[in-house]
């Protein structure tokens, strides 16, 4: 719905910086991920488990680099693990060749959001600068204070 819609949009802007157009692509990536997990009898799933090793790496990004929250990145490390245990407990892949391929599509990911990031694409979230500048104005109150104190304000 596009009340959903604006609602994941405005989130996705006030705490990461994403622009609005991201949203439906991010949507349809998880989509695609989804029916690749549970369409037909598995042939699908190789697929959707690699594509989620590079939506997690994203969203690690996101977590980590945008929001500064490394608390909020144990989500998506979690099922970044599960896309590397699913195919191997599944008898499809050894773990030799899914951990390291797994690593490397997630390193994809957060490359991607990187460079998102680099080329301006995503911005400096808004919640971020807020906090920035609350920060900043409790240590200018802090420091004045403390100049008053010492008889050093003019």
């Amino acid at each position: 719905t596009t009340i959903g819609q604006n609602q994941i949009s405005r989130e996705l802007m006030l705490e990461f910086g994403y622009p609005k157009w991201c949203v439906p692509v991010i949507g349809v990536f998880q989509a695609a991920v989804a029916v690749g997990n549970f369409h037909g009898e598995g042939e699908w799933q190789f697929v959707a488990q690699k594509a989620l090793a590079v939506l997690m790496g994203g969203c690690i990004f996101s977590h980590v680099c945008q929001s500064n929250k490394l608390s909020n990145a144990v989500a998506p490390a979690f099922f970044l693990i599960m896309s590397i245990l699913l195919p191997i407990l599944a008898g499809k892949e050894s773990w030799q060749v899914v951990v390291p391929m797994h690593i490397a599509l997630a390193g994809l990911g957060y490359t991607v959001g990187e460079m998102m990031r680099m080329y301006k694409i995503i911005a400096v979230p808004y919640r971020a600068i807020m906090q920035d500048e609350a920060h900043h104005r409790r240590a200018l109150r802090a420091t004045t204070a403390t100049r008053v104190a010492a008889g050093d304000v003019r």
